[in-house]
């Protein structure tokens, strides 16, 4: 019995060994690997790209989803009841400014009726943003037509429309109207 033992443990011993020196092997091909010099350039992960895609996709699928509670649909609709009754308002303003609070949800985006209370502020707040533009394309070289994509945007048309200015008020087509 004593005999059977030492040689189960002669064996486990030497399985030992075998698992150790095949474990230092490997890492020395491992390290010699590494301290080779590459001739390539390291390329960045493409993997990091697409899991940022894949995570700005999946926060603007969760702001499509989410749905404001009803204290906030009794604020919103109570607030588009006081827009509603004010007289230069018209459904299509309303739409407008709709549309470019949706599609730009980061940008403070007045309402209409702070613009009609202060039409001055916001017709110059219009017209510098149009400078700005106009800096955008003469600082990339494009052609004066370049503004009429650039103003081609919801909140553009909205607060073109709330000021009553045309779109574009450097367009000839509206001098000659």
């Amino acid at each position: 019995m004593l005999k059977t033992k030492i040689k189960q443990n002669k064996l486990k011993l030497k399985l030992e060994d075998d698992l150790i020196n095949s474990y230092i092997e490997e890492n020395k091909k491992i390290t010699l690997n590494i301290t080779k010099p590459t001739t390539q350039p390291i390329q960045p992960n493409p993997n990091k790209e697409l899991k940022q895609k894949l995570k700005t996709t999946i926060k603007q699928k969760n702001k499509a989803r989410y749905t404001p509670d009803k204290a906030t649909l009794n604020e919103q609709n109570e607030q588009l009841k006081a827009f509603i009754k004010h007289p230069k308002m018209t459904t299509q303003i309303l739409q407008l400014y709709l549309n470019a609070v949706s599609t730009d949800s980061d940008k403070q985006i007045p309402n209409p009726i702070e613009i009609f209370d202060n039409v001055d502020k916001y017709k110059k707040l219009y017209y510098n943003y149009i400078m700005q533009l106009l800096q955008t394309i003469k600082a990339n070289n494009q052609s004066i037509e370049q503004l009429d994509k650039l103003l081609d945007n919801p909140f553009a048309h909205y607060l073109s429309k709330c000021i009553d200015c045309p779109l574009n008020p450097f367009n000839k087509q509206f001098e000659n109207s």
